[in-house]
């Protein structure tokens, strides 16, 4: 006590700069929430709002006490205390600039490309300095290009052998003429249409594209929330705006939030999701098809002991022969474990397709950000426009056979199918256009490989002729 009433005015001094530099951040990070496009906007948090308003007003009675008792004193400390953070804050980022990746590389991946092998079926799959799977590229665009930039998940960088970007910028320059294209590939896998609309806002429109190109995966691109969260308008999972990234503190942001982006949460998360698949996958190669169904049952979700008795019966009671046999000896080399995990935990299920009482509030999330995103382009000089893609259940008879044999997992994607439909009719009502790739799909087999999920490299030709019509067309 004896120190504190010795050094009490010091101590108050810090108390206020503290309490008055945090409630004035939380402001600002309200207000920086505030700054989002109203179509996206979300509400403020009256808890968030009291508890930075009982923040400030600690701060100004600690002022109080400080300017009550030497008034000079107090503005050299409070003029001191904000150059020190200044300082400091600049000196952070200059040093981190040495370790994290610059932009735009850091509003993309943000990290070295994990296990390229493993995610594009190619250990020569080219990966451009900014980290995407594409050819090189140049922030300036040349004169006399078209530039296009397209926006999605891992349909646009995890197809083996066929990278949909390079395929369509093909055929685009075969069809057009005269000019020169250029179609950048700004896709990254497990990300959302929260985040598509913040990679064109941040990244995609600082490049001055013609046309901007929205891909939408029916079977998990319907938002129940965004995606990329904030720290109360402070710090976000760049590339959403906040605070720290609109004052170009960059990688104090990264540092503080990328734990947070579905991208690391996806492939760097409680496991390595590569050494994790690869793992199964050997499982699965390793073991006879008499003892398949009892690691199987490890899959279940519950772990449920009745449950995975019960499945281990079920799968010992069919003949499988053939889906082993494909399981361990994949198309292209291709595992994934998706889409087996949920007709596993479907068959002990019974087939119920799991409620889903929101549908309505997760398409009004996720039409708001594609609306957004078009809002954005037009006001940029770009053209928007929207292709949806549909699964692999709900097109191609080979795939839904092939799962089939377990349990009819289609009945779990026919509402977020039935969805997207709504949206992207909701979509083209708005006056963008868009490209519905079940048209081009539906009912041909052998276009998505059979355990992974994605398109086959045939596959991918014929959906890159289909785009590239749709993009001369409009």
């Amino acid at each position: 006590m004896k120190v504190f009433r010795k050094y009490r005015f010091q101590i108050s001094c810090l108390t206020a700069l503290t309490m008055l530099t945090l409630s004035i951040l939380g402001m600002i990070g309200q207000f920086n929430l505030y700054l989002e496009p109203e179509i996206i906007r979300s509400p403020f948090v009256t808890s968030h709002l009291i508890m930075i308003f009982a923040v400030f007003l600690i701060g100004i009675s600690f002022l109080y006490f400080c300017l009550k008792h030497d008034p000079r004193k107090t503005f050299i400390y409070a003029g001191f205390g904000f150059y020190l953070i200044t300082i400091t804050l600049i000196g952070i980022e200059f040093l981190l600039g040495f370790f994290l990746p610059s932009w735009p590389a850091i509003g993309l991946h943000a990290a070295q490309i994990h296990s390229s092998e493993f995610r594009s079926g190619d250990s020569d799959a080219a990966v451009n300095s900014w980290g995407q799977v594409d050819r090189e590229r140049n922030i300036e665009k040349e004169a006399g290009t078209v530039r296009y930039i397209f926006v999605g998940d891992s349909f646009l960088e995890d197809i083996p052998g066929a990278q949909i970007s390079s395929l369509v910028e093909n055929h685009l320059q075969d069809k057009i003429q005269g000019q020169q294209i250029e179609v950048i590939n700004l896709g990254i896998s497990a990300t959302a249409p929260d985040e598509y609309y913040w990679r064109l806002n941040n990244v995609g429109l600082d490049m001055s594209p013609d046309h901007c190109v929205m891909f939408y995966f029916t079977d998990n691109d319907l938002l129940a929330a965004p995606s990329l969260g904030t720290w109360g308008g402070i710090a976000a999972p760049y590339p959403r705006s906040s605070l720290l990234s609109r004052l170009g503190l960059l990688h104090i942001n990264h540092t503080l939030t990328y734990q947070l982006r579905p991208y690391f949460r996806a492939w760097y998360g409680a496991q390595d999701l590569a050494e994790l698949e690869t793992g199964i996958w050997d499982q699965v190669r390793a073991i006879s098809d008499e003892d398949l169904p009892a690691y199987l049952t490890t899959m279940l979700r519950s772990g449920n002991s009745n449950q995975a008795g019960e499945l281990e019966d079920l799968l010992h009671q069919r003949d499988l022969t053939q889906f082993y046999s494909i399981l361990r000896d994949p198309p292209e080399g291709r595992f994934r474990s998706s889409y087996l995990r949920l007709a596993l935990n479907f068959a002990v299920d019974g087939g119920q397709v799991w409620p889903l009482t929101d549908i309505a509030d997760r398409e009004a999330l996720t039409l708001n950000y594609i609306l957004g995103a078009r809002d954005i382009c037009l006001q940029n000089d770009a053209e928007f426009k929207l292709i949806v893609i549909p699964g692999a259940l709900a097109v191609d008879p080979a795939f839904r056979d092939f799962y089939a044999s377990i349990a009819d997992i289609g009945l779990f994607f026919d509402k977020f199918r039935h969805a997207g439909q709504r949206i992207a009719e909701q979509v083209r009502r708005e006056g963008v256009a868009v490209l519905d790739l079940t048209d081009t799909l539906d009912g041909l087999a052998g276009n998505y490989l059979l355990v992974d999920g994605h398109w086959t490299r045939e596959g991918a030709q014929i959906v890159a002729e289909s785009m590239s019509r749709f993009l001369v067309t409009n």
